[in-house]
């Protein structure tokens, strides 16, 4: 193509991709440079319509379009539309790798001019600030949906983070709660006054969320049965609130072991006191888990104050640290019930999962004993 003089537009289509380019060259601006701004689109008349319109505005004087479109100013644009597209903690997690990971080192560079060895990087930069690779492929999965969407809205051609491979995805391996383990942490949480929390969490695998959110009218200790309707998270400037399930396979309802409905029976008795004892100072707001005046419970505080000292007293502590998570329960959860032969399918519905594969994939571990009984079984069959 031959070099084209201001207010002359030009439109091509890319080898690489077929993508149509419509381009138009500015005047000098204040620096003394001329200015070249690209229109992306998949059909023809598309490019040709906005680069009629471009130069209609040319005509009238306008300036170029748009100041300096960097990362960092995309990436602000990105976050505020996810919003309100995702839940609240997810989001969080967004800007926290974005803003901490990302804006400071390859905000500055224009959105248009992103290039792989950027997006290397990143990574390397984010591993020297001790991000591990699982962390830094979610990392790398995060501003890859951020560009696919700039590509969607002609913002740029191509997303770059495509021809880059992130670090492998392996979440270091943490042996499950042996069936002594969890019988031994099954018995020490009776004595804790939220034992009936983590015992349910043991038994059905809920997430800390669903059981923190959990109301006395979802529960049917009679049928044994609860329902899963809602997710207590904290949200910026609004504080703790329940909002709707991870996702809609984790609206579900749960059968409930006999130890569990009778630990239910037992907390829900020593609430009864609690209530009486603060008489109007109470705030009936129906929580299954409620904090002294009946308010929800912080998550925090939960960990710190019950969580911790129960796993100490369990034994299930290393070096002054938690040896497992509250999350590990939904894993211990999910193991035992697999080794003893369950359906997956029920194992799925039971952890409001929408697929078994997630359920093998993300939380199964399978133990040596286990090994050692599939290893005896192709014996007999063979």
């Amino acid at each position: 193509m031959t070099k084209r003089g201001q207010g002359e537009g030009s439109i091509y289509r890319r080898k690489s991709d077929g993508r149509w380019v419509a381009s138009v060259s500015w005047g000098p601006g204040p620096d003394g440079k001329s200015k070249r701004s690209y229109l992306y689109g998949a059909e023809k008349s598309e490019v040709q319509r906005r680069l009629l319109e471009l130069l209609r505005e040319q005509e009238k004087g306008a300036p170029p379009p748009g100041r300096r479109h960097t990362l960092a100013t995309y990436l602000a644009e990105w976050l505020e539309m996810k919003r309100n597209e995702v839940q609240g903690k997810t989001w969080r997690t967004y800007h926290a790798l974005l803003t901490q990971h990302v804006i400071p080192v390859i905000g500055d560079v224009e959105i248009e001019k992103l290039k792989p060895d950027h997006i290397r990087l990143v990574h390397q930069r984010a591993r020297e600030n001790g991000l591990h690779d699982t962390s830094i492929h979610h990392l790398h999965t995060v501003l890859k949906q951020a560009l696919t969407a700039a590509v969607r809205e002609d913002r740029i051609a191509r997303n770059i983070a495509e021809q880059v491979r992130p670090p492998r995805n392996s979440l270091p391996h943490k042996a499950p709660l042996s069936r002594e383990q969890a019988r031994h942490l099954f018995r020490t949480a009776q004595d804790d006054p939220l034992g009936a929390l983590f015992i349910l969490a043991l038994t059905t695998g809920m997430r800390q969320g669903e059981l923190l959110a959990l109301k006395w009218r979802e529960v049917d200790l009679d049928r044994g049965v609860l329902s899963v309707v809602g997710s207590l998270e904290r949200v910026p400037r609004e504080g703790l609130r329940i909002k709707e399930p991870k996702t809609s396979s984790s609206r579900r309802q749960v059968s409930l072991t006999k130890q569990a409905v009778d630990a239910l029976r037992r907390h829900r008795a020593e609430q009864d006191r609690a209530r009486s004892r603060a008489e109007d100072l109470w705030v009936d707001q129906d929580l299954v888990f409620a904090g002294a005046m009946g308010g929800p419970i912080d998550a925090g505080n939960m960990m710190r104050r019950h969580f911790h000292p129960l796993l100490d007293k369990a034994g299930l502590e290393w070096k002054g640290g938690p040896a497992i998570e509250f999350r590990d329960l939904r894993t211990a959860a999910t193991t035992l019930i697999s080794l003893e032969g369950v359906n997956p399918k029920e194992v799925a519905d039971l952890l409001g999962h929408s697929s078994t594969s997630i359920t093998l994939e993300r939380y199964t571990r399978i133990s040596s004993a286990a090994h050692g009984a599939a290893t005896r079984a192709m014996e007999e069959i063979l």
